[in-house]
């Protein structure tokens, strides 16, 4: 995370986070009230349905991906958070296990040559470039990312 430390006051932000459904995180700057006493973040979700923004804080809604950025009323804060929400079907983890490895890009090519069928919510997971298309592009891409040389936040 970033320690960001201004005049009398102090908050540390993380820069990844996994929660689980449910479950909440607050952001506790410690100001100090002589120096800064309106001293305030303000926390904004782009996915608004994995993710509900509550004072400084946040809570986890739905399995999905989600930044935030929060800023600070004076100006000194300017941060990013990449969020990921567990449990149920995301972006590139077709079977819902939690986690995106080859078992997922077999999936999605086992579907793309018609040997198995995916629910409606494993063809959201397995469209990965959102090209509405499952195809052995969107295997090669899980594969990229088990493998680090591609990222799940370029793809959400």
């Amino acid at each position: 995370g970033i320690n960001y430390i201004n005049y009398g006051c102090t908050v540390n932000i993380p820069t990844e986070l996994e929660l689980k459904v449910g479950e909440e995180f607050l952001l506790s700057p410690v100001a100090n009230p002589l120096i800064a006493p309106d001293f305030s973040l303000k926390i904004v979700a782009d996915n608004t349905s994995s993710i509900s923004t509550i004072g400084n804080g946040f809570k986890a809604l739905k399995p999905g991906y989600a930044r935030l950025t929060v800023k600070s009323n004076d100006g000194t804060v300017n941060a990013q958070i990449k969020v990921y929400v567990s449990g149920g079907c995301t972006k590139g983890d077709v079977n819902g296990d939690g986690k995106i490895n080859s078992f997922d890009a077999l999936l999605v090519l086992r579907s793309s040559v018609q040997m198995s069928e995916l629910n409606t919510e494993e063809k959201l997971a397995a469209d990965i470039n959102g090209d509405s298309k499952i195809n052995s592009l969107d295997a090669l891409i899980i594969l990229q990312i088990t493998t680090e040389v591609k990222s799940i936040w370029d793809f959400v």
